[in-house]
């Protein structure tokens, strides 16, 4: 299951991705009883994490971006520490001679997305004029620096243990799955495909958007 790994969850993300929301909130669902709030911390402590990089004489990182963390709610309004937070861990690897290659949904959707009983997140197509949104945000932010992104990673991972077993964030699934609950939300015979398809879709539209809207220095793979 996905969680906002960066940590700093309370410093900088005033809203939750679902994966946060489904592990903080419920009691033992990690099975040391610890939470996500601060995972590795590399909120913190992201510039030692780089000089990790130098040492190992690694020249290219692949980082992502928290939707959450940038687009805390429904609004449309930018969450300004998670743009600080994100220029300053894109500034240093530069100056560390490091090339940031930028994934932008790593399966964290935005717990308030999810839980919009007309939305639904990734189970309806009006998430797509959302992930496009937050792609153009992203672009506009940080384009100047980053030159290649990736829109999704690994979508099959998501919508089939996301909504096909109900391992992953969101947990959704039904008793076809042979994943064993207490109680079973979701449709694992027809959800992971459609939530595939959405994802499909939404890559399609942000890949049109930026090369009707971008002077395409950079690639979005």
């Amino acid at each position: 299951m996905m969680i906002e790994w960066n940590g700093g969850r309370r410093s900088a993300a005033p809203r939750l991705p679902v994966g946060n929301g489904s592990l903080v909130t419920i009691p033992w669902n990690i099975l040391d009883g610890s939470t996500g709030d601060g995972t590795c911390d590399y909120y913190h402590r992201f510039k030692s994490d780089i000089q990790l990089m130098v040492d190992l004489s690694i020249d290219a990182y692949r980082m992502s971006i928290s939707w959450s963390r940038l687009c805390p709610d429904g609004t449309g309004a930018i969450n300004q520490a998670g743009v600080a937070f994100y220029n300053s861990v894109i500034n240093e690897l530069i100056y560390r001679g490091i090339e940031p290659y930028v994934t932008l949904y790593h399966w964290d959707m935005p717990l308030h997305l999810e839980n919009d009983p007309q939305l639904k997140g990734w189970r309806t197509k009006g998430i797509i004029t959302h992930f496009v949104y937050f792609a153009e945000t992203c672009f506009k932010l940080f384009g100047d620096r980053v030159k290649n992104w990736v829109t999704f990673n690994e979508v099959a991972m998501f919508a089939v243990n996301g909504y096909g077993y109900g391992i992953h964030a969101p947990g959704r699934c039904s008793a076809l799955s042979g994943t064993k609950k207490n109680v079973y939300t979701g449709d694992s015979s027809t959800e992971p495909y459609f939530v595939a398809h959405m994802a499909l879709l939404s890559h399609t539209a942000v890949v049109r958007f930026t090369g009707r809207n971008f002077n395409l220095n950079k690639r979005v793979v």
